[in-house]
């Protein structure tokens, strides 16, 4: 599912307070059933870091969506997007990332890279705040990793 963006939502993402607020908004907007489930969307950007396109690519259930790296960078490569930001909400008020969590953003790393589409966030959202793989430096320490290497 294709999320419309308005003038005001193509915006320069400068910083994930930014992205979030975008997100929570995007978020409001689906009906009451599908609020209590996950949600992964991608975020394309371009060169500049302006938002190309927000999708919605996994509906899952109250704990998990399952994600697959041809889910993540498909509209990515169509739009011809050079980064990508993955979003995910946590229905509940833990923020912290799971393993399954970790281990699909090593994933989408590792695939951006045969792609050439740098995979530069994964942002968990939720009504209590965000965290960002970045900002912790979750990040930079997955782009180290060697287990999707094919």
């Amino acid at each position: 599912m294709n999320v419309d963006l308005n003038d005001e939502q193509k915006i320069v993402v400068t910083d994930t307070e930014l992205l979030y607020d975008v997100m929570m908004e995007i978020l409001s907007r689906e009906n009451h059933y599908e609020k209590g489930h996950e949600h992964v969307w991608t975020v394309c950007l371009s060169p500049e870091n302006k938002i190309l396109n927000i999708e919605l690519v996994s509906l899952g259930s109250i704990t998990e969506a399952t994600i697959k790296p041809m889910q993540i960078y498909r509209v990515a490569l169509q739009k011809g997007a050079v980064k990508i930001i993955m979003v995910h909400n946590h229905c509940f008020e833990n923020l912290q990332p799971s393993k399954g969590d970790i281990d699909v953003t090593d994933r989408m790393i590792q695939v951006g890279r045969i792609v050439d589409v740098e995979f530069c966030e994964h942002l968990i959202i939720n009504d209590y705040g965000f965290y960002s793989f970045r900002d912790t430096g979750l990040l930079a320490e997955l782009e180290k990793s060697t287990k999707w290497i094919p």
